[in-house]
């Protein structure tokens, strides 16, 4: 069995496994805010790797963009798992209002004015009840929105945390592997270079990615991570804790 083979297959084992776990938590995922938010994430990091899966190693390089959304998922999770972890999720869920209420400012043109300010009206509703978890006093005295749901403003920042609380170091090549991923999504000058032969004329490269299964041995240890994250957390590790740890010892042998 090839390399990519192997991991395609595991990876599949890996959604499979998600799917079980996500029936399992979901009757019971409201009982506690980390556990809903868990189950979220779950669920977002499941559907990504099935995109990457689809994608396979033909597409690759577009599947680098879809890694990146499952890395910072996974950044996100491990950083509210850190500590006060009821609060964190809480936060993370309440913020929603106020993210509503920035995009409907935002499309302020786009609305009837009457229409435009009963929208308005209804999203500073909600706004005002979660005012106690996200206004602040600057050194002015002034009251102000927080600018985002974490306290560690920056995924580089949360990231920083949750290496720190695993290891006490904090090693950049994570961090960097992100930004790595993101110059796909951004569409800049780099990702040109990525797809583009420097030849005159110009030619398009046939495979973007150097090692074009990276995509998916990644979605595969992202996913598997966050099954046993929310397996933890919902209580349910003991019941698929033997098909967790096959998947993570079958990990390696797609890095040989």
């Amino acid at each position: 069995m090839t390399n990519e083979l192997r991991a395609r297959s595991y990876l599949h084992q890996s959604i499979a496994l998600a799917r079980k776990l996500e029936s399992r938590v979901s009757p019971l995922a409201r009982k506690t805010k980390l556990t809903f938010v868990g189950l979220g994430f779950l669920i977002r990091n499941r559907r990504l790797a099935q995109a990457i899966l689809r994608l396979g190693s033909a597409h690759a390089y577009e599947g680098r963009m879809l890694l990146r959304s499952m890395l910072e998922i996974k950044i996100n999770y491990s950083w509210i798992r850190i500590c006060d972890r009821e609060r964190r999720a809480n936060r993370f869920i309440k913020f929603h209002s106020l993210e509503q209420l920035k995009i409907l400012e935002g499309l302020s043109d786009f609305y009837d004015p009457t229409e435009y300010q009963l929208k308005l009206k209804s999203f500073k509703t909600k706004c005002a009840k979660v005012r106690h978890l996200f206004r602040h006093r600057n050194k002015e005295g002034r009251l102000k929105w927080d600018r985002s749901w974490a306290s560690s403003a920056s995924l580089e920042s949360r990231l920083r945390d949750v290496l720190k609380s695993e290891t006490g170091n904090y090693d950049a090549f994570l961090y960097s592997l992100y930004r790595w991923t993101s110059s796909a999504i951004h569409g800049g000058i780099h990702s040109f270079s990525e797809v583009l032969d420097p030849v005159n004329p110009l030619k398009v490269k046939s495979q973007p990615e150097s090692n074009p299964v990276a995509q998916i041995v990644g979605a595969y240890a992202i996913l598997i991570s966050t099954i046993k994250a929310l397996a933890m957390d919902a209580k349910e590790l003991v019941s698929i804790e033997a098909e967790i740890l096959r998947l993570e010892d079958a990990l390696s042998q797609t890095k040989e």
